[in-house]
């Protein structure tokens, strides 16, 4: 359990002008961090108290607009924790809620939104997601402000998250729920609820980086299929980790499985009978499964998205899953989140999930924890300059160690790189098991420490996404000195 002495002081709680609550923790802090919506975990917050900062978290389930945001900067703000969720339409009353008509998502934090954080003498933008299709990093830029993200530290939970879902929706669990809890249900029949078995089957996977490739080994070891996979570059890791999946499995006399790169995404649509998307979102991939390449798949395939919902063409998959009734579809995610296309409500045939790929206490309070709970690492970051953290990046970017990820030391000297990554991946360590002791309440100190230790071995627990352009920038500042 943590030390009593590391408790967190109950917040002062505030009434916004918007009606809801403010939950004010440190309200005598110099720097002012603001977060649209409660984490998970409690030491980022601790971290961010003991940096000198007041932290504002908004008590709100709506997503806010972004003239709330606006206001809620307000004249000083140092810093915003924001949510990927804040890249929907620009109104979210209920009204529009009940309206049929659906709108393409504009990017929420744009330069409008830079330039008012900026305007407050904010220098952070912490992104809480992997994903950051809701950010324009390069107006983040212009504006002085340093963006992050929290990769890493997500892979497995959200690729656990899609095996789920991929069984929910071959397996038929969404009919088979409403089915049992009908009042005349009244026990199984043999032609009940067929639905489509996976073992032997071929996996089509679009996108194979970290969550498509732990997918993928899920799915390989766990079912026995094969991999088929298309992204922009080969995955020989992964297909080195297949490979000898397929070696074991044939020394016990079970089938073998394949792995191999598909040059072209139809190849792997007309081939898979589950087709998963795990790639990266980008104005151009915007309909990637569209009407032409649903009619690509099988008639009785299996859709999966968990990466973002404007990927697939959601009016033309509706007309798919109508058409072909055996045609089975997971989502996570939606193409207007957070609303969702009507026809989506009544096909049965799809299992849907309210975007919670994320969603494990382990994993949420890690996302926090890992992102801002490196309490040294500002003074790492002045011993590894030799000087004033505020002239090695903008100033308030240290509020307690926002963004500082043991990746940063490759873009210092390496003597002082090797130090803070050391620092930080024992800090990392440190943090995770507070925040796992904090959650479960019972865990046993050797198992934290062992789980701790898997985390700080992770390849990041925070990213910058701008760095090289910041940082450029202080360099140009630097010479001009001297």
């Amino acid at each position: 359990m943590p030390d009593a002495s590391c408790s967190l002081p109950k917040p002062r709680i505030e009434k916004s002008k918007f009606g809801f609550d403010i939950h004010v923790y440190n309200p005598s802090g110099r720097r002012r961090v603001l977060s649209t919506k409660p984490l998970v975990g409690t030491r980022w917050l601790r971290a961010l108290t003991q940096a000198a900062c007041r932290v504002e978290v908004c008590q709100v389930e709506a997503i806010m607009k972004r003239e709330t945001i606006k206001a809620l900067i307000g004249d000083t703000c140092h810093a915003v924790i924001g949510q990927i969720t804040e890249r929907a339409c620009e109104a979210h009353d209920a009204s529009q809620r009940r309206s049929p008509s659906l709108t393409i998502p504009r990017q929420r934090w744009d330069d409008e939104m830079f330039a008012c954080l900026s305007r407050a003498g904010g220098r952070s933008f912490c992104n809480y997601g992997v994903g950051y299709d809701n950010v324009d990093v390069a107006a983040a830029t212009r504006h002085g402000v340093a963006a992050g993200n929290t990769p890493g530290v997500q892979s497995d939970t959200v690729a656990e998250l899609t095996v789920g879902l991929t069984l929910a929706a071959a397996r038929r669990f969404r009919e088979a729920e409403r089915t049992v809890l009908a009042p005349s249900f009244d026990g199984p029949l043999p032609s009940m609820l067929n639905g489509k078995q996976l073992r032997g089957g071929t996996l089509g996977l679009v996108g194979a980086g970290k969550i498509g490739a732990a997918y993928a080994r899920m799915m390989a070891r766990g079912m026995g299929m094969s991999v088929l996979y298309h992204g922009s570059r080969p995955n020989e890791e992964l297909e080195r980790q297949l490979r000898t999946t397929d070696a074991y499995l044939r020394s016990v006399g079970e089938p073998g499985i394949a792995v191999r790169r598909c040059e072209e995404l139809a190849e792997l649509l007309e081939s898979a009978d589950v087709v998963t998307l795990c790639c990266a979102y980008s104005p151009e991939r915007r309909h990637l499964i569209d009407r032409a390449a649903l009619a690509r798949m099988k008639p009785d395939a299996v859709l999966v998205n968990i990466a973002r919902g404007a990927l697939v063409d959601e009016a033309a998959l509706v007309e798919r899953l109508q058409d072909f009734p055996d045609f089975r579809a997971g989502l996570d995610v939606f193409e207007h989140e957070p609303k969702l296309h009507p026809g989506l409500r009544t096909c049965l045939n799809a299992v849907i999930l309210p975007h919670i790929g994320a969603a494990s206490v382990w994993t949420r309070s890690a996302m926090a924890a890992g992102w801002l709970g490196i309490k040294d690492a500002e003074a790492l970051l002045k011993e590894a300059a030799d000087e004033e953290p505020e002239t090695l990046r903008p100033p308030g970017m240290g509020l307690g160690a926002t963004f500082i990820s043991h990746n940063l030391g490759s873009i210092m000297s390496t003597k002082a790189g090797q130090r803070l990554e050391t620092k930080v991946k024992s800090t990392l360590a440190r943090s995770r098991k507070s925040d796992m002791e904090a959650a479960t309440g019972v865990a046993e100190a050797e198992e934290e420490g062992s789980r701790a230790s898997a985390f700080a071995s992770r390849p990041r627990a925070g990213s910058m996404l701008n760095k090289d352009s910041l940082f450029a920038k202080v360099d140009r500042k630097k010479k001009r000195k001297r």
